[in-house]
């Protein structure tokens, strides 16, 4: 099941639109620090979970061990 979590610039917690029903919002929106409960949060744990003073977070989509992979932005 593919899910799409929406959240807004300034809101500690958001919505997770299911495949399943299609423009239908799961009314059980959970705060981002809640990794127990909060898809977004649980997939972060291991990057952020120790640094709760992070003010920066940087990530990269080119797969480990796969030379010259070229996306349209390689980093963001």
């Amino acid at each position: 099941m593919e899910q799409e979590t929406q959240i807004g610039p300034t809101q500690a917690s958001g919505k997770v639109l299911l495949s399943t029903a299609p423009g239908n919002w799961d009314n059980g929106a959970a705060p981002l620090a809640n990794q127990a409960g909060h898809l977004l949060a649980g997939s972060l744990a291991g990057v952020v979970a120790d640094a709760r003073d992070i003010t920066f977070l940087a990530y990269n989509n080119v797969p480990p061990a796969v030379p010259n992979v070229q996306t349209k932005s390689n980093s963001k």
